[in-house]
């Protein structure tokens, strides 16, 4: 309805007339969140690299840079499709994960919600209380994703789109935490559940153990260009369309330097 082409303009939509009282604490928000997101994902591409090739951590960081930069400069379609290709690559992945752990699962599904304990403590209100936390953050952590939305143009667009989205995280998740609940509590331990999973179950299958490793390394590259993106298009405009700023790809790579740059030294 909004045509909305970067954060900015989405607070436009949102707050109206209000958006001068609530646009410093959105900006925060979103900035904090793109920064620690990215963050996370530079951190985690180090970790993999290091364990998979043994590049020493720092270069691997500087490597998952070099990648989401490239990605995040050269325009909303290569953001796309790029996430496209990796999702679908990652959710492939985690079905063949589930398939071949769960049923060597040491602590069979099935039988775990039939001698179904709670706590004295409880879990509702907590449990609530978590998925909410989660699910907002979640929601609200996506708003800079907007950026890469241009093709969206219909309104019939706009709600396959969202309910796509939905009915696709929802199962992912649901698979994923059904391959750390078959290996539970153990699982629950690790930073790392589903690697510790592939390395503990399948300590012979080296296979197994790249074939994972180097698919959710790109799955980094589903987040990491489109946080970078956001960045892009939401700065971009605010740089002076004069001298070496002049083409936009210059301006793109300028803030995208920043924005990883920022987030290493976090």
């Amino acid at each position: 309805s909004f045509q909305v082409k970067d954060y900015d303009q989405y607070a436009t939509a949102l707050y109206g007339r209000h958006k001068k009282i609530f646009m410093p604490f959105f900006e925060t928000r979103t900035l904090l969140g793109m920064f620690i997101g990215n963050t996370v994902l530079l951190s985690m591409g180090g970790s993999m690299l290091l364990d998979l090739f043994g590049i020493p951590y720092g270069l691997g960081v500087v490597v998952t840079i070099a990648c989401i930069v490239l990605l995040s400069i050269f325009g909303a379609t290569v953001v796309r499709n790029s996430s496209t290709i990796m999702s679908t690559a990652l959710i492939i992945a985690l079905i063949i994960l589930a398939c071949v752990a769960v049923p060597k699962a040491t602590n069979p599904i099935g039988a775990a919600l039939s001698s179904w304990t709670v706590p004295e403590s409880g879990l509702g209100l907590t449990a609530v209380w978590t998925a909410a936390v989660w699910g907002f953050q979640n929601a609200a952590g996506h708003i800079s994703c907007c950026s890469a939305m241009d093709t969206l143009r219909t309104r019939r667009q706009a709600i396959l789109t969202t309910v796509l989205s939905v009915i696709m995280f929802a199962v992912f998740m649901i698979i994923a935490s059904a391959v750390v609940f078959a290996f539970y509590p153990e699982s629950n331990l690790q930073n790392t559940p589903n690697l510790w999973i592939v390395k503990t179950v399948f300590p012979d299958s080296r296979g197994l153990y790249y074939f994972y490793n180097i698919l959710v390394f790109l799955g980094l590259f589903t987040t990491g260009p489109s946080l970078c993106f956001g960045a892009n298009v939401r700065f971009g405009k605010l740089l002076p369309k004069t001298g070496i700023f002049k083409m936009e790809r210059v301006r793109f790579i300028m803030i995208a330097l920043v924005f990883n740059g920022i987030c290493l030294c976090i």
